[in-house]
């Protein structure tokens, strides 16, 4: 559960510009303190991801994962559809992490944009598929 909370905290602050510790704490459910030592993991981490590269990523999101999309990925509503599904926008670290992550939500997101994430999406999938 950690480290889903790290990754979603992560998240947020990609596509936020300033967040008080009570106002992750309160989206979180948990402590000031335990948002302070998950911050401080994240930037001890901070001088490797510096060196990683982010993408801004375009996902079309079903309607049944709306609450847990905003919670986990953080990104920005950047398109409602009729159907109620929605598209989101947000900048990501281009690692292995992020990509569990978003396989978690299985057929209930699909990555748009870029074209190299897709690939990789497809390439796990496809080592996914092999043991099974």
């Amino acid at each position: 559960m950690r480290i889903e909370r790290l990754i979603a905290i992560t998240m947020y602050l990609l596509n936020r510009e300033t967040v008080s510790a009570l106002a992750l704490a309160e989206r979180f459910e948990v402590s000031k303190r335990t948002i302070q030592r998950d911050v401080e993991e994240i930037m001890k981490n901070t001088a490797a991801s510096d060196k990683r590269r982010s993408l801004n990523v375009r996902l079309l999101c079903k309607r049944e994962i709306r609450q847990q999309a905003i919670e986990y990925l953080g990104g920005e509503i950047a398109e409602e559809h009729d159907n109620g599904d929605f598209t989101m926008t947000m900048n990501v670290p281009f690692e292995r992490m992020w990509f569990s992550l978003l396989l978690g939500f299985g057929d209930k997101i699909e990555v748009r944009e870029p074209e190299e994430i897709r690939r990789e999406v497809k390439q796990i999938a496809k080592e996914i598929s092999k043991i099974y």
